[in-house]
């Protein structure tokens, strides 16, 4: 895919970092891995095979092969959204260092059981553990990443973050079961496996 020009209409990003901020920074049309992510107000012209994932139903979209994001308000919905299996408990993901300590200081060892200490019920980015859907979105958290952890949550207990910005890529919980670490693919590594600082 060619890289689009930076205009005050288009922004092209390769992290999660740089698409909060480019939407934190007005309505505008982001291209994103070889998509276009609509936001807002924005106005997106794509050529006929371009994929545009809409979220919300304010954009404007021409052309391309539109993909409406629904609304992901209740766990259920975002679960499902990201194909996450679950009854009464589902298995999210955390990227922490190689200490098992998360950017804010709080270790995750395989084992235990985690509680946060300010919990906050609203569906924004403050007051809670949070958790991605699979482990390779949740490195886009931790700057310096170097483990994955599985961990159990109560579906109850989930509440999807930053819906409103179309973003919700991240739900958080009151507290959870760290089970066991994984590669960045969510598959089982070894216990003992050293980690490079």
């Amino acid at each position: 895919m060619a890289t689009p020009k930076h205009t005050p209409d288009l922004v092209e990003v390769t992290t999660q970092q740089q698409l909060d901020q480019a939407v934190a920074d007005g309505n505008i049309p982001v291209c994103r891995r070889g998509f276009f992510a609509a936001f807002g107000q924005a106005t997106v012209r794509a050529s006929k095979f371009v994929a545009v994932h809409r979220n919300g139903d304010t954009a404007k979209v021409n052309g391309g092969v539109l993909i409406q994001i629904p609304p992901l308000d209740t766990p259920a919905d975002w679960l499902d959204y990201y194909g996450v299996e679950h009854d009464d408990t589902a298995v999210l993901f955390k990227a922490v260092d190689g200490d098992y300590r998360s950017r804010h200081g709080a270790t995750y060892t395989p084992g235990s059981m985690v509680e946060c200490d300010d919990w906050d019920s609203v569906p924004a980015c403050v007051g809670g553990l949070h958790l991605c859907a699979r482990p390779f979105m949740a490195a886009r958290y931790q700057e310096n990443a170097k483990r994955f952890l599985a961990c159990r949550v109560k579906v109850s207990d989930v509440v999807v973050i930053d819906n409103d910005s179309g973003t919700a890529d991240k739900v958080k919980v009151p507290r959870l079961e760290v089970l066991f670490e994984v590669d960045e693919d969510g598959e089982r590594v070894e216990a003992d496996r050293k980690v490079v600082a």
